[in-house]
C-alpha cells in the first residue's frame, strides 16, 4: 500500500493498457531525443513513482528528459505502468526497462524485472549462447546499477544445472575481474 496526498492505494494499479495511446489523456511529454517524445498520463506516472511525483507535482514539469533511453524502451516502460505488469522483456528493451524501474523507483516493476530475469535464465536452459546474454544482463546490472542480485541468481542457476564449467570455459575471454572472484568461488 502507498499513500499520496492522503489517498491510500495499492500498486501496481492496472490503469488499462487500452488507454495508453489516447492522446487527450497523456499530458506529459517524455523526451527521448531532440525531436521525439513519448506521451504519458501524469496520474499514471505520479501514482507509480515518487520520482515522477516530485517532477510533475512539486516542480510542475510537463516535459521530462529521458534521452538516456531509446523510444521503444520508454514506450515499453510506460505501457507497463499502464498495464500493471511488465509487458515485454525482449532483449532489446529489458535492460532499459529494468534500469528505468530502478531509476524512477517503481518498486513493483523492480520485482517484476527480477521475475523476468529468472524467466530468462530458465528459458536459456543449457544453451550457452542464451546463457551468455543472460550473463551480460546480470553483469550490466551489477556494474551499472550496483546490484549483484541478478549475478547471484545467474551463478546459482549455473550451480544447480551443473553447467558452470562449460559456461566459464566458453566465456573465459569475456569474464571481467569484477566478478571473476565470484565465479571462481562458485566453482569450488
Amino acid at each position: 500500500m502507498s499513500r499520496i496526498y492522503g489517498t491510500t492505494y495499492s500498486v501496481p494499479i492496472k490503469f488499462g493498457i487500452q488507454y495508453y495511446s489516447i492522446d487527450c489523456l497523456n499530458d506529459v511529454k517524455l523526451k527521448v531525443s531532440d525531436s521525439e517524445f513519448v506521451r504519458a498520463n501524469s496520474m499514471v506516472l505520479i501514482k507509480s513513482s515518487s520520482v515522477f511525483e516530485k517532477a510533475i507535482v512539486d516542480c510542475e514539469k510537463k516535459e521530462i528528459d529521458m534521452q538516456e533511453f531509446d523510444k521503444p524502451s520508454v514506450e515499453c516502460f510506460i505501457k507497463s505502468l499502464f498495464a500493471g505488469v511488465v509487458t515485454d522483456y525482449e532483449p532489446s528493451v529489458f535492460r532499459y526497462v529494468n534500469k528505468m524501474s530502478r531509476m524512477y523507483q517503481v518498486k513493483w516493476m523492480i520485482r517484476e524485472c527480477e521475475k523476468c530475469f529468472e524467466d530468462l535464465i530458465t528459458k536459456a536452459g543449457k544453451d550457452l549462447s542464451k546463457l551468455a546474454y543472460v550473463y551480460q544482463e546480470a553483469l550490466y546490472v551489477a556494474q551499472t546499477l550496483g546490484d549483484d542480485k541478478f549475478l547471484s541468481k545467474f551463478l546459482l542457476f549455473l550451480n544447480q544445472e551443473n553447467i558452470k564449467r562449460a559456461f566459464v570455459a566458453n566465456r573465459i575471454n569475456e569474464l571481467s575481474s569484477f566478478n571473476m572472484e565470484k565465479i571462481v568461488e562458485s566453482l569450488k
